[in-house]
């Protein structure tokens, strides 16, 4: 295979992600996760961002568990929330579709490339 039939497969490849319903419907939920959890995503930067300062002094800072639990706590609330669940998962089939289309045209330059590997999680 030659480099401008790959160029002309991946940019096809490209197009058609950018243009499924999949891709937009992730980039819609986007927005709508930044309009209505802004506050939760604010308060899980914030938790994240005392927690990263407390961990530079590691187990010698008094708040460290304090903090560890609250980003905790921060993180489940943001997590569990429906609209972020779904971003993910939409996220994840993206990224698998694209996982795939990657060993397809590696396999189809050489057999020498590494395939990548699922894990299954």
């Amino acid at each position: 295979m030659n480099y401008v039939n790959i160029l002309d497969k991946t940019d096809a490849y490209i197009k058609s992600i950018i243009n499924s319903e999949e891709f937009g419907l992730l980039l819609k939920i986007k927005d709508q996760i930044e309009v209505e959890l802004s506050a939760a995503i604010e308060a899980f930067k914030n938790a994240e961002a005392k927690y990263n300062e407390a961990l530079k002094y590691g187990k010698y800072h008094p708040n460290l568990k304090e903090y560890q639990l609250e980003l905790s706590n921060e993180k489940s609330k943001l997590y569990s929330n429906d609209l972020v669940k779904k971003y993910f998962e939409l996220q994840n089939g993206i990224q698998k579709d694209i996982d795939l289309f990657i060993n397809d045209l590696t396999s189809s330059i050489s057999n020498k490339f590494k395939q990548l590997q699922s894990i299954g999680l």
